[in-house]
């Protein structure tokens, strides 16, 4: 408890929150968006950058990862001087980058893994080895993993164009060690945009189905501001459970409020 005191009033009372991205420039995605939302959550954003894009919201043109050391040092200078209290990871664009963060965020430290694959145009920003790592160290460190349909089924070779689909994914990602995985809908078809949720009770796995008319907007920036906005609310002392549905719920507000802003899809509104 006394750390905790300590901690807040080291960041002028407020929890420190940790992004490791990709820089988007327009702000719609990524260090940017991430430290908006953790920023409005209540906490402290300090970010790590991955790579620096080349992308607006029409799409991504180049990916430049960031050289492992400097990255490195990124990282273990912010834990050696700062109080962070939970971490969100998003575009990570090889396998020695996730090697690092595995090596680097201590264990006690909860992790939202936002499995960042490919841009929604299709820009790829990991390959097989770096998928193979990513399963094998940050999955298993999650608390919480956030992958949309493509990715559910790039990670766990399970088709998820039925419900069915995504409950067996959640579970697949729970058993690789996740504490609680939800494979977000949002890509799908039909009127009703369907989350899995899986979570792991040590001698179950708990699957739970949540339903929600589809909103006629789309927009950039979905899934980062989920994942940031679930690391602040654990970060704050959510449970895993409640800080995905405050994420949720903010997320469906401000897809409401999206805004376009020069060519291609609007940003989520604030």
């Amino acid at each position: 408890m006394k750390r905790t005191k300590r901690s807040r009033r080291e960041s002028g009372g407020r929890p420190v929150v940790l992004t490791i991205a990709g820089l988007d420039p327009s702000g719609g995605a990524g260090l940017v968006a991430d430290s908006l939302r953790i920023a409005r959550a209540g906490c402290h954003p300090v970010a790590v950058a991955s790579a620096l894009t080349i992308q607006t919201p029409r799409g991504v043109s180049k990916c430049i990862p960031v050289d492992l050391h400097t990255f490195r040092q990124q990282l273990r200078s912010l834990f050696r001087e700062m109080p962070i209290r939970a971490v969100k990871t998003g575009l990570l664009p090889s396998a020695g980058h996730l090697r690092a963060v595995a090596a680097e965020v201590p264990r006690r430290v909860p992790i939202v893994v936002d499995p960042v694959l490919a841009s929604s145009g299709g820009f790829a920003f990991l390959d097989e080895p770096g998928i193979r790592e990513l399963l094998r160290t940050l999955i298993p460190r999650a608390t919480v993993v956030t992958p949309n349909l493509d990715e559910a089924e790039l990670l766990t070779q399970i088709c998820v164009h039925s419900a069915q689909g995504r409950r067996l994914a959640a579970a697949a990602l729970v058993e690789l060690g996740a504490q609680v995985a939800l494979v977000k809908g949002g890509h799908g078809g039909g009127r009703a945009v369907i989350d899995v949720i899986a979570t792991d009770l040590g001698t179950r796995v708990e699957i739970e189905e949540f339903r929600t008319l589809r909103l006629a907007k789309a927009a950039h920036g979905t899934g980062c501001a989920l994942s940031a906005i679930c690391a602040a609310r654990l970060a704050l002392g959510d449970s895993p459970l409640r800080a995905l549905a405050r994420a949720r719920a903010l997320v469906r507000r401000d897809l409401r409020r999206a805004m376009p802003l020069g060519a291609g899809r609007p940003l989520l509104g604030l």
